[in-house]
């Protein structure tokens, strides 16, 4: 969950030159989910597409957090 919050910081500092990010999320218990794609729109949702969060999770979604900015 840290290492989440950390990259919606990092986004939140790139928001102001860049709409998309492109990295590797990774949880607390370990997982970790390589080009993850994720876009902050100018309404400043946030959006982690086709995620799972943990390795036996049975199928991806999309996440959106709205107003992270």
């Amino acid at each position: 969950m840290k290492k989440l919050i950390v990259l919606l910081n990092l986004l939140f500092c790139l928001s102001l030159s860049a709409t998309e990010y492109i990295g590797t999320l990774q949880m607390a218990s370990g997982y970790t989910l390589k080009n993850v794609r994720v876009c902050l729109d100018e309404q400043g949702n946030l959006t982690l597409y086709h995620v799972k969060f943990a390795r036996m999770m049975p199928m991806r979604v999309d996440v959106v957090l709205p107003t992270v900015a």
